[in-house]
């Protein structure tokens, strides 16, 4: 059988949508351009970055010239076969990908996925249900919210059209209540498009939230999930909401909320190294998503202790995370056989690449977080998946999903 070769391969500094450096690759024509993230776990690969004092020394021309001099010496030449690459990626990077940078490999590696165009065998295509950034706080924000992601999840419809049409509409019923609230500031934006709204009580935001559901007409379809992304607001305790919390304290508060707001998913509820809390809050919560990210941060390594610590039931993949798409592919299939959910999602600093629509379909993943349904960067993720649910049969996830 004949396989197509890498015939070119080029690499430029670009950048991504907060103004910062990031790497793209061409191969073979495919363009691919790596996210990078402002909270990050502290087991992702590293991205290499130039120093110095130009781009504030956050520069990639270092990375750039890695995939130009060594990768590409490597891969022109032989045959497009994604594992084939990204072994080469990987046996050139070292652990961690610090030796040419996860940004650096990220790129090609999307690349060549995008040059094969092949489906992922031993997954179920369907149109994820997007986890939709509403409002931010944390890391991503100029206000004093502590945690960092407000999210709408469409759940009971038949068609992903209809699930972003309602997340549309809640979207800018929230934006009419806080600026008639807090005055027209008050739809300002964070990172991902989400309000950064003046306010730093959570049941504040989430009795927003809630207010706006209903009244834009979706209050038995729409839940709220939340990114807590803790460690940003651990320091020996957890700092949320103007009081100091211990772990257990931090999970029946949680609890608290869940039976109050319709809450069906927490992102990184506790600080990234405590396996044993995450496993505490999922062995109380009933009927709801548990999400390591920053725990597990697609690394089969870290997958595999979760796994053994019963700490979630949802994996959050992000491929710059671990550096090459096969290595996430590992991870999605490790999580999947200890019957996870599958969440794909994007990067604070991200860009115009729709790969994780086409790649969150591929998986079959439960869910999608492309951020707020405004900003190019966000919409281009979602209108890549209107046009793929329109040119196939694939199934809405969404349609008849059950918690856990």
């Amino acid at each position: 059988m004949y396989m197509t070769k890498i015939k070119s391969l080029h690499a430029r500094e670009v950048l991504d949508s907060r103004g910062h450096p990031t790497v793209e690759v061409e191969l073979n024509g495919f363009r691919a351009i790596c996210p990078a993230g402002t909270s990050r776990g502290k087991y992702e690969a590293i991205e290499l970055h130039d120093g110095g004092s130009r781009y504030h020394g956050i520069g990639v021309s270092r990375a750039v010239e890695n995939v130009n001099k060594i990768i590409a010496k490597r891969l022109i030449g032989i045959s497009l076969d994604q594992q084939r690459v990204d072994e080469i990626l990987c046996s050139l990077a070292g652990s961690n990908k610090w030796k040419i940078g996860g940004n650096a490999t990220t790129a090609v590696s999307i690349a060549a996925c995008k040059a094969l165009g092949e489906k992922i065998l031993g997954f179920k295509p369907s149109v994820p249900v997007p986890f939709s950034l509403i409002v931010e706080g944390g890391a991503h924000a100029g206000n004093d919210l502590s945690i960092q992601e407000f999210m709408l999840v469409p759940l009971n419809f038949t068609t992903f059209r209809e699930a972003i049409r309602a997340v549309s509409e809640i979207y800018y019923t929230l934006e009419n209540t806080v600026v008639k609230k807090y005055g027209k500031t008050a739809s300002n934006v964070g990172y991902e498009g989400g309000f950064a709204l003046p306010i730093s009580d959570t049941k504040t935001v989430l009795n927003l939230i809630s207010h706006a559901i209903e009244e834009a007409g979706y209050s038995k379809e729409v839940k709220i999930a939340l990114d807590a992304a803790a460690s940003q607001f651990f320091n020996s305790k957890y700092n949320i909401d103007g009081r100091s919390l211990n772990a257990s304290q931090l999970a029946d508060y949680y609890l608290d909320l869940t039976k109050i707001y319709p809450i069906i998913s927490i992102e990184d509820p506790f600080n990234e190294e405590d396996f044993e809390s995450f496993a505490m809050l999922k062995a109380k919560a009933k009927r709801f998503l548990v999400v390591g990210d920053d725990l597990t941060v697609t690394n089969i390594s870290r997958i595999k202790k979760a796994i053994e610590k019963d700490s979630c039931n949802t994996l959050l993949v992000k491929v710059n995370q671990i550096g090459t798409v096969t290595e996430a592919i590992e991870a999605v299939t490790m999580a999947r056989k200890s019957d996870w959910n599958i969440v794909v999602s994007h990067r604070s600093g991200d860009s115009e690449d729709t790969f994780i629509a086409d790649f969150a379909v591929g998986l079959g993943a439960l869910g999608a977080k492309f951020g707020a349904p405004m900003r190019g960067e966000r919409t281009s993720k979602y209108n890549q998946l209107l046009r793929l649910e329109e040119q196939t049969i694939l199934t809405y996830a969404g349609r008849n999903f059950k918690l856990p």
